[in-house]
């Protein structure tokens, strides 16, 4: 072999498990050498209760998470070395700080130093914030991702920053932090079936920023995603993540507004969601229920407003939107974004242009990247 040739990188398994407000899933994925293929994958529905609560819904995803391990350890396929359990906003939070430093002379950016002002954001969150989210950190936090987005020296981005000198830096930092008791049952749950192995979390919205930014022509863009449980709203500008913030509306409120409104199960509800969705309703049941839909969508259109308005900060709001959901939900959003071309806010850039994207092609995107 001549000293400048390549060895080929060993394979590895690794495991991905991909917690949802509606869903979990499970995926044996084996890299190597520049290939990414999946061995063997699974899925479970979360059941939509007719009312929310946190504790429940935590619950129930335990059990179906546990229903996934056993069905991948089932299968006796080789074990992976590393696990990555992705976990919707739902049940961590986040935040996009700047960091800054000016100096007199020039000082020498190291990996070091790079780590101390990591470490240093990640706790000045914390102390400002223990407080704000209520029986959520009761039992304290822990960090999941501390990642720097961006660095700024000397007002020059540059993606090679460690090892040279200035006298301005400027950091864009994405942390994450989730509730102690959350994750070490995540892992009692998970070592069960998988011992001793290397675990990372991950946030959904941080993976769901990086795929569509890498699979997109769009440097501005807003990124919304809709779960069962719950809607994501992120601002994307010149291909950095400026703000993200959710509010307790998913695919499931629609559900539940039409169970409320009809006196009917949720079972009831989701069929005539379905029915309503295909065209195969009869005409009173299907004014009905359009009308109900279009009350979910008012209410899912304000809280939509009133999230952008929070994410604000000197930025206008990108008119090219991606769209992450389950396809049987995704024209009621669309429909309900193109509702909101009428109310067209001064903070808009134009006209919004929604596109619907596949989030297994935007996990997968992600993944082939950084595993």
């Amino acid at each position: 072999m001549g000293i400048f040739s390549k060895e080929k990188e060993e394979s590895k398994v690794v495991l991905i498990l991909d917690i949802g407000s509606s869903s979990i899933g499970g995926a044996l994925v084996e890299t190597g050498d520049g290939t990414y293929k999946t061995i063997f994958s699974t899925n479970e529905q979360l059941v939509i209760e007719e009312n929310i609560n946190i504790d429940r819904l935590f619950s129930l995803t335990i059990k179906s998470l546990d229903i996934i391990l056993g069905r991948i350890f089932n299968q006796h396929l080789p074990a992976p070395s590393r696990i990555i359990c992705v976990l919707p906003s739902l049940w961590h939070v986040l935040e996009i700080r700047r960091i800054g430093i000016s100096k007199n002379t020039p000082f020498l950016f190291t990996p070091k130093l790079a780590d101390e002002l990591l470490r240093k954001e990640a706790t000045l969150f914390q102390e400002e914030h223990s407080n704000d989210y209520g029986d959520l950190l009761k039992d304290g936090m822990e960090p999941m991702e501390l990642k720097t987005m961006k660095t700024v020296l000397n007002g020059y981005h540059t993606d090679s920053p460690f090892g040279k000198r200035a006298k301005e830096l400027e950091m864009s930092v994405f942390i994450s932090f989730a509730p102690r008791d959350v994750l070490e049952k995540l892992r009692n749950t998970i070592h069960k079936y998988f011992h001793n192995m290397e675990l990372k979390f991950s946030s959904s919205i941080l993976i769901s920023f990086t795929g569509t930014r890498d699979m997109s022509p769009q440097s501005d863009f807003l990124l919304v995603e809709a779960g069962g449980e719950i809607t994501d709203v992120s601002i994307i500008k010149r291909g950095e993540l400026c703000g993200s913030v959710s509010f307790p509306l998913g695919c499931n409120f629609i559900i539940r507004k039409i169970a409320e409104q009809m006196n009917s199960s949720v079972a009831l509800a989701s069929s005539l969601f379905s029915l309503h969705q295909s065209g195969h309703m009869e005409n009173n049941s299907l004014r009905k229920v359009g009308l109900i839909m279009n009350s979910a969508r008012a209410e899912w259109i304000k809280s939509f407003e009133k999230a952008i308005s929070g994410i604000l900060d000197d930025v206008s709001v990108p008119s090219f939107i991606f769209l992450l959901t389950e396809p049987e939900f995704a024209d009621f959003i669309v429909t309900a974004i193109r509702m909101e071309q009428a109310n067209q806010h001064d903070w808009a850039e134009k006209i919004f242009q929604p596109t619907i994207l596949h989030r297994e092609i935007i996990r997968a995107l992600y993944f082939e990247r950084f595993i």
